[in-house]
């Protein structure tokens, strides 16, 4: 459980990732509203595309006000727009204008404009629904007597049904439906074209839009649910009327709409009936043509004929101007010329229960996957650099999937996610790891060369209380005699010895990748092979050994005479094999070290030399795993106190090839240890005698030699008794 609860990039990951997805399930408007502009960098980063030549609109603009007059102009007007548009070719009509209420001076305009939309018989008339009941009384504050509201209730909802069955060619199909479903958007309301001019239409369709929250169009409604009847958009049933009147139906699911189709076309909408408008660009990216210049014929009629119309106002004072992704000031009939572009074209955005739960594992992978990854990089600015190209990557990605694959994937949660990611994994680095990384170095570099001290920082598991078993070599070096010498010298001289003695030899063990276990007195013990892994931590230990005596050499100059400091000599013992290598102790205070025999037979080693008259032994273990040649002789086979199973021990004389003189004094000297160790003792006597003429100094020679006497008197002795 303690191991589960320690920090970790990928644990601070997973934590950041479920904050998003509070903050994503919290809905606070201001970071939707984020989310909602990072669609719109999305639409500008993808660029302007260009349109077909399909749709077009005819704009109430400010030239045909200038010419007809202010709006709304008499129905004539519009009567002969119709008349115009049919004669130049005009496939389809559609209204982006409801004629909600009759022209009171002159009412025959209403059945002229009705005649019109007759004769053309491709008109699409637009409607409008409310999305929330206005009331249509005025009285006390406290509300109206309970028998008016009655009143006022029956008489609107008679005129609510006037208006619905006024609209009800836009209903559609229902090719399956679950009880109980998911209806789309609702509706409160209705403002129907007056009968006259309504009736002589054969489709109409409602232009109602809901912008987002911050009042930007990116979607409209296909589909709407008014009085348990369906209802289509003006875009959508102008689409179908293009399509010579293809049918329109929808797959109604619990959860929604799970399909909308327009003949065999499918068109994309997300489970509440909304079509996510691909814009082509900012305003004017349609062909746009003055309503005057088409009831006065001054169009080329190949720009209209075969196109789908759209009749709407462009001019500001109208009011009908609506903000998009691409600009503040649209508008409205370009809006449904989008919407319907994106239906022919089949250039969809997708944005639906998939897309959702693609967003969610989205978030879950920047931060659980990137905080494991920034927790193992080694530096804040290796997750700076991580940071920066993995945010450019998932900028690059959405910006991809929206402009090309038209995939709507959530930019701000994601990105939260990786974020907070960053800057929890940075924090904890900073204030957490760095400060236990600070504490470990400096317990550690003094004890241990730079990269060892860097590998224990990385990975700091490597400090808890424990060990564990590994190949490693350990040497022990001591100064031969130092009690002694040390008496004759004073305790201040003693210290400045060892630290000038100590230092450089301490270099050497860092050198060669070794780690300081610790200074017992006048000795080292070093550990070769832990915590960094050396396959070669035999070489390296016995590496060290023959530079230490080298060095002891070079100390020992005329200035350390001069100090009146006695000519020391050291002893140094070296084992390999498994050993158990960690921290022992206590939680309060520890210590990184090795224990086992290989530790127990490298201590024996070093104070065999005294026996043996030699500087350097090395265990059979350590001889066995030599790889690069080095110099070395048998010296014996010895039971060492603690072991049971005699250890052949070896001198270690040098590295390289030897010499032939020196190869003539291994083999002379390990021939007399073969005829000791038969018994042929003069044999033996022999050699170690030529050993001695070789080298005088040499103490094994010395040392044999005394044992083959004492061997040969004792065989006497046995002899004599019998």
């Amino acid at each position: 459980m303690r191991g589960w609860l320690s920090p970790s990039g990928w644990k601070i990951g997973l934590a950041c990732a479920v904050i998003s997805l509070a903050l994503w399930y919290a809905g606070i408007a201001f970071l939707q509203d984020i989310e909602l502009k990072t669609v719109d960098a999305r639409f500008r980063l993808r660029g302007v595309r260009d349109v077909s030549d399909r749709v077009v609109i005819a704009a109430i603009d400010e030239r045909s006000i200038d010419a007809l007059g202010r709006w709304p102009w008499p129905r004539s007007d519009i009567a002969a727009l119709v008349d115009s548009l049919k004669d130049l070719g005009a496939r389809v009509i559609a209204f982006d204008i409801v004629f909600a209420e009759p022209e009171r001076n002159h009412p025959e305009n209403d059945q002229m404009l009705a005649e019109s939309i007759e004769r053309a018989g491709n008109v699409v008339l637009g409607y409008y629904f409310r999305t929330a009941q206005k009331r249509r009384y005025a009285g006390p504050t406290k509300g109206p007597p309970d028998d008016l509201a009655k009143e006022i209730a029956v008489e609107e909802a008679k005129r609510f049904n006037q208006a619905l069955a006024a609209v009800s060619t836009s209903q559609v199909s229902i090719l399956r439906m679950t009880e109980a479903p998911r209806t789309p958007g609702q509706c409160s309301g209705v403002e129907p074209n007056i009968p006259i001019i309504g009736g002589a239409s054969k489709a109409m369709g409602y232009f109602s839009i809901q912008p987002d929250i911050d009042g930007v169009v990116r979607r409209i409604p296909l589909v709407l649910s008014c009085r348990d009847d369906y209802y289509t958009s003006l875009s959508l049933r102008a689409t179908s009327a293009y399509l010579g009147n293809a049918p329109i139906a929808i797959d109604l699911r619990r959860d929604g709409i799970r399909s909308l189709t327009v003949g065999p076309g499918r068109v994309k909408v997300d489970e509440a009936g909304f079509l996510r408008v691909n814009f082509p660009g900012p305003a004017q990216s349609f062909a746009y043509y003055s309503a005057v210049d088409l009831i006065r014929k001054r169009v080329n009629p190949d720009a209209v004929r075969d196109r789908l119309v759209i009749v709407g106002s462009t001019e500001l004072g109208i009011e009908d101007i609506r903000p998009t992704p691409f600009g503040p000031v649209v508008p409205g009939p370009e809006v449904q010329a989008a919407a319907i572009e994106t239906i022919l074209r089949g250039s969809f955005i997708q944005r639906d229960n998939a897309i959702i739960l693609a967003d969610v594992l989205m978030v879950f992978i920047l931060g659980v996957g990137l905080g494991g990854l920034f927790g193992r990089l080694p530096s804040a600015v290796h997750r700076a650099e991580a940071f920066l190209l993995a945010s450019i990557l998932f900028i690059a990605w959405q910006g991809f999937s929206f402009g090309k694959l038209g995939l709507q994937f959530n930019t701000l949660y994601p990105g939260i996610s990786l974020g907070l990611t960053y800057l929890g994994v940075s924090l904890y680095e900073a204030f957490g790891i760095e400060a236990s990384s600070r504490r470990t170095r400096a317990a550690f570099e003094a004890y241990a060369p730079p990269e060892v001290v860097e590998m224990i920082v990385k990975d700091p598991a490597r400090l808890v209380l424990g060990g564990e078993r590994r190949d490693i070599s350990v040497l022990f070096s001591d100064i031969e005699g130092f009690t002694t010498l040390s008496e004759a010298l004073a305790p201040e001289e003693v210290v400045r010895l060892l630290n000038t003695y100590l230092t450089p030899m301490t270099e050497l063990v860092f050198e060669h990748g070794g780690t300081l276990d610790k200074y017992i007195g006048d000795a080292i013990m070093a550990i070769f092979g832990a915590p960094i892994d050396a396959a070669d931590h035999s070489e390296r230990a016995c590496r060290t050994a023959l530079q230490m005596m080298k060095a002891l050499d070079a100390l020992k100059d005329q200035s350390w005479f001069d100090r009146g400091w006695p000519d020391i000599q050291i002893r140094i013992g070296v084992s390999s094999g498994p050993m158990a290598v960690g921290n022992m102790g206590t939680d309060m205070r520890f210590a990184y070290t090795a224990i086992g025999d290989g530790v127990n037979l490298a201590s024996r080693l070093e104070g065999l030399n005294k026996d043996y008259g030699s500087r350097i032994l090395i265990s059979e273990f350590t001889r066995d795993q030599l790889k690069t040649v080095f110099s070395v002789r048998e010296i014996d086979v010895v039971r060492v106190r603690g072991k049971r199973v005699p250890v052949r021990v070896y001198e270690l004389r040098g590295e390289g090839v030897p010499s032939m003189e020196e190869a003539r004094f291994i083999s002379d000297f390990e021939e007399g240890l073969k005829a000791f160790r038969s018994q042929r003792y003069d044999l033996a006597r022999e050699r170690f005698r030529s050993c001695r003429e070789q080298q005088p100094e040499d103490g094994p020679a010395r040392v044999m030699l005394a044992r083959c006497d004492a061997a040969e008197r004792k065989q006497d002795l046995e002899k004599a008794a019998l």
